[in-house]
């Protein structure tokens, strides 16, 4: 996927009105900005997500942990 086709399948996801809108939109970024796979974020918990350090712990391979930081609004 080149950068430009990742800007429109953005640019859709945040005009999108459906049910799903929000959390198709937050999947998609997390998947194209952190390089995690498609089974830790799937698997991802509130537990795992830190509003206040603003960080979402992966619990990847081999019982490693990674934190990505984000940024909500």
């Amino acid at each position: 996927m080149t950068l430009t086709d990742l800007k429109h399948l953005f640019d859709y996801l945040e005009r999108a009105q459906s049910r799903f809108s929000m959390r198709n939109e937050l999947m998609f970024k997390l998947l194209a900005t952190t390089g995690i796979r498609r089974s830790e974020l799937v698997s991802l918990t509130w537990e795992q997500v830190d509003l206040v350090n603003e960080t979402i712990r992966i619990d990847g391979k081999g019982k490693k942990n990674e934190y990505c930081p984000f940024i909500h609004t």
